[in-house]
């Protein structure tokens, strides 16, 4: 058998291989940069998830200890509740507040937490919460969300208002 060539039908050219490649490799770079964009998101979610839960933890903690009026003490040594002692309530609310931002530290890397009497509760930052000692009792969580290149993208908080301080 004999094969003839016939003009015009001779198959792909460079150019339409490489037009085609061309087309290929787009595609595959927007998949993947939308799975880049979706995986960042993940992250973000995760963390605020994380800092919600964290909040609520000591909010409910709070709400157990009615003998603590106002803030929880941070002049008060813990170390007795620490060790698994009997305690009094403000040993206690300082033990339960050194444990709860040891806990935020290792779940949220650069997490930072505090509980204190704020006016303007939705300021500060990571590196300084501002607590003025007016106004309701808060719980404020920052951390630092990772950004594109190993860059810090900016502070982020989580703050919620104790009903009972």
């Amino acid at each position: 058998m004999r094969l003839i060539h016939r003009p015009g039908h001779g198959g792909f050219s460079l150019i339409e291989l490489t037009v085609a490649v061309a087309i290929f490799s787009t595609g595959i770079g927007s998949f993947s940069l939308l799975l880049l964009l979706a995986l960042q998101g993940t992250v973000e979610s995760r963390l605020h998830s994380i800092a919600v839960s964290q909040v609520r933890c000591l909010t409910e903690s709070v709400e157990l200890l009615p003998t603590v009026a106002g803030d929880f003490p941070r002049t008060s040594s813990p170390q007795a509740c620490l060790a698994g002692s009997v305690c009094t309530p403000v040993p206690m609310a300082a033990a339960t507040l050194q444990r709860w931002q040891v806990q935020l530290a290792r779940e949220i890397p650069g997490g930072r937490g505090t509980l204190c009497r704020d006016s303007t509760p939705f300021d500060g930052s990571v590196r300084d919460a501002r607590c003025d000692g007016a106004g309701h009792g808060v719980v404020k969580v920052f951390w630092l969300e990772p950004g594109a290149n190993g860059q810090e993208a900016g502070d982020r908080r989580v703050v919620a208002r104790l009903p009972l301080l």
